[in-house]
C-alpha cells in the first residue's frame, strides 16, 4: 500500500500499522484512487484503521486526537486541536494548534509545529521543532533545530550534525556523548551558562536564549 489519506471533521483517529495486515476501517468510508492510494473519510465519532506496516499516512482532523501505533512509513498529521502520538515512522511531519505531540522513534527527519502543548521525541535522525508555549524534550537526535518562545528545551544529541536551539524565555539543557568535542556558540542575555564539555572541532552546538539558563553536559 503506497499511501493512505484519512480525514475527519472531529473525533479520534487511531491507526495500527502491522506487518502483513490488510486494510480494515471502522467508522469511515473507503475509496481507492486511480494512483493506487486509498482515502478514508470519517463518518462517526472515531475512525479506526488497520493497515500494513510501512504505509505512508496523511491524516487531517479539525478536532480530535491522532494515535499511530506500530511501524509506519512517512507520516503527516495536521489537526487544529488534539494530541498526536506516533510510535515509529520513517519520517514525521506533525502540526497542531493546541495539543501535545509524542513521537517514539523516527528514522529520518522529524518535523513538529505546536502552538501550545508539550513535545516529546524519543529517537530521531534529525529534528525541526517549533513551539510557542510548552516544553520540548528530545532524548536522542542526530542534530537539527529546536525553537520555543516560552518553555524549557531538553535535548540529547549524538553530535553527528549541527544542533541549534533558540528560546525567548525558558532554560535549555543539552546532553552530549562523553567523547563529544563540538564547537560551541552559547549566548544568554540574562541567565547562567554552564558547559562541562571540552570544545573541539566537531559539529556545531549553537544555543541562544533571551532570558533563561543554558546547561551543556557530556553524559
Amino acid at each position: 500500500m503506497a499511501r493512505l489519506h484519512i480525514t475527519t471533521k472531529s473525533g479520534r483517529v487511531r491507526v495500527a500499522a502491522e506487518p502483513g495486515a490488510e486494510l480494515a476501517v471502522n467508522g469511515g468510508a473507503v475509496v481507492q484512487e486511480p494512483d493506487g492510494s486509498w482515502r478514508v473519510k470519517g463518518t462517526g465519532r472515531s475512525v479506526d484503521v488497520r493497515c500494513p506496516a510501512g504505509t505512508d499516512l496523511v491524516i487531517g482532523t479539525a478536532s480530535g486526537s491522532v494515535d499511530v501505533r506500530g511501524t509506519a512509513g512517512s507520516v503527516r498529521v495536521s489537526c487544529a486541536s488534539g494530541s498526536i502520538e506516533i510510535d515509529h515512522a520513517r519520517e514525521v511531519d506533525a502540526r497542531t494548534m493546541s495539543g501535545s505531540v509524542r513521537v517514539g522513534s523516527c528514522d529520518g527527519e522529524c518535523r513538529v509545529v505546536v502552538a501550545s502543548g508539550k513535545v516529546r521525541i524519543g529517537d530521531a535522525g534529525r529534528v525541526a521543532v517549533a513551539g510557542v508555549s510548552g516544553s520540548i524534550e528530545a532524548d536522542n537526535v542526530g542534530g537539527g533545530e529546536l525553537k520555543s518562545v516560552s518553555g524549557t528545551v531538553e535535548v540529547g544529541s549524538s553530535a553527528a550534525e549541527r544542533l541549534g536551539v533558540r528560546t525567548v524565555s525558558g532554560k535549555v539543557k543539552v546532553s552530549l556523548p562523553p567523547t563529544a568535542t563540538p564547537r560551541f556558540r552559547l549566548k544568554s542575555m540574562s541567565g547562567r551558562i554552564r558547559c562541562d564539555c571540552p570544545e573541539g572541532s566537531g559539529c556545531d552546538v549553537d544555543v541562544a536564549t533571551v532570558s533563561g539558563s543554558i546547561e551543556v553536559r557530556c553524559r
